[in-house]
């Protein structure tokens, strides 16, 4: 398992953040973060990174306020690969606790405000938890699948003769109640909270047959609380059946031969999905990814210059708006008399709500909305026809081309919506 900063750490973060509440934007905060996070563990500030969304459009030398966040007090801090994480836990609380006092008061929360009330980060024993006792107890069936004996099978039996012995000294009083069994190396670490279980033969068999074609979803994302631990089991699965493979040049030997390693950390992070309500959380994610597999390339030894790219195509936002849903209320405000945002507002007011499980189309096709504008129009002369023609493109590079998943690199269907607005108030104009 990665370090993981002790909750004292975790309340200095929050009382340095608090200082600089109001004189410096979010972005810059996490920039500043991501870089510190990155200096901790000697990757520095390269110019692939550089290029990551988390960087894009901040500013970080106008505010010396940042100082603060290089107190030595916090060193270890930056350590942890959930920093980035608690830092928005913190920068979020405020305005969850304003929601909880509404709610207290008998308000309602908006659709766009769930996001905030919501965002409440996980702690690392509930994480590794679920890991252990799903992905982990996963690996285990492929290994049974397999033939392959498990790296874990010995540190299981021995960890739980330490608990029955723990346990037997707990009861006459030699430790205390909650005095936490001693864990005496990294095996242990990612085995630790694994619960003795049966292995059902239909789990065996439906089991995959490579680590590298696993599929970990994570279905409210948030920060990645769970992703970046995933990719973790991951790398070492992936390690572990490379071993179990060299002998009889099984799955990994024969699709990726001696340039395996290098494929290595993009497999792991290829196993990895991720969908939030929230695209502004995603760009935290992925920088904390991409750092974790430059970390990984240099623990294989991998020369980063011919590593493969890196994509996080799998780490997507499920609201089809870039903002919230006030923007569409606003463009609705400014364009009464045009039925397109009525027809996108009472058709998809709900994906606030249910996010990734919405299935809609998000417009009607092309000829259809052409002719919902039909009689309000007269294209009379050519400046209007070529005008019309203009409508017509954009509307065939909207149209049914939009999932309600997106990745955050492109436009948000509001300004597109805007877009189409202004193409179709042009027709009225000589």
């Amino acid at each position: 398992m990665s370090f993981e900063a002790p909750i004292e750490l975790r309340k200095i973060l929050r009382r340095t953040l608090t200082g600089l509440g109001g004189k410096v934007p979010r972005r810059s905060i996490f920039a500043a973060v991501y870089a510190l996070h990155r200096e901790a563990h000697g990757l520095g500030l390269t110019e692939p990174c550089r290029s990551l969304d988390i960087f894009q459009d901040v500013e970080l030398a106008p505010y010396p306020e940042l100082a603060a966040l290089e107190s030595p007090m916090l060193s270890l801090m930056w350590r942890d690969h959930d920093c980035l994480g608690w830092t928005f836990q913190c920068l979020n609380d405020p305005g969850r606790e304003k929601l909880d006092k509404r709610m207290v008061d008998g308000g309602k929360i908006e659709p766009h405000e769930i996001c905030c009330k919501t965002q409440i980060f996980t702690e690392r024993y509930m994480v590794e938890w679920i890991l252990q006792n799903s992905l982990g107890f996963t690996w285990l069936c492929m290994c049974r699948k397999h033939g392959w004996t498990p790296d874990a099978e010995p540190t299981l039996a021995a960890l739980e003769t330490r608990r029955i012995e723990w346990r037997e000294r707990m009861d006459v009083g030699a430790v205390a109640p909650d005095e936490l069994m001693p864990i005496e190396n990294a095996l242990e670490d990612r085995w630790k909270y694994f619960v003795p279980q049966p292995f059902p033969d239909d789990a065996i068999k439906k089991a995959p047959e490579s680590v590298h074609k696993l599929k970990i979803l994570d279905p409210a994302v948030g920060p990645g609380a769970f992703i970046l631990a995933a990719y973790d089991h991951v790398v070492c699965f992936l390690l572990e059946q490379w071993k179990h493979e060299i002998a009889d040049h099984a799955p990994l030997v024969n699709e990726f031969g001696d340039s395996f390693l290098l494929h290595l950390p993009n497999l792991a992070n290829a196993a990895l999905y991720g969908v939030d309500l929230d695209p502004a959380v995603l760009p935290l994610l992925r920088a904390m990814l991409y750092a974790k597999i430059e970390r990984t390339h240099r623990m294989l030894g991998n020369d980063l210059a011919s590593c493969p790219p890196v994509s996080f195509s799998n780490i997507v936002a499920a609201r089809p708006l870039p903002g919230t849903l006030p923007e569409v209320k606003d463009l609705q405000r400014k364009h009464p008399d045009l039925p397109l945002l009525d027809f996108w507002s009472d058709t998809h007011k709900h994906v606030p709500v249910v996010g990734s499980l919405y299935k809609s189309e998000v417009w009607p096709d092309r000829d259809s909305m052409l002719d919902l504008f039909a009689d309000r129009f007269r294209i009379d002369n050519e400046s209007q026809q070529r005008r019309l023609a203009a409508l017509r493109d954009l509307l065939d590079r909207t149209t049914a081309k939009h999932s309600i998943a997106w990745g955050g690199n492109r436009r948000g269907l509001a300004e597109e919506i805007a877009e189409i607005h202004v193409a179709i108030g042009s027709l009225t104009k000589s």
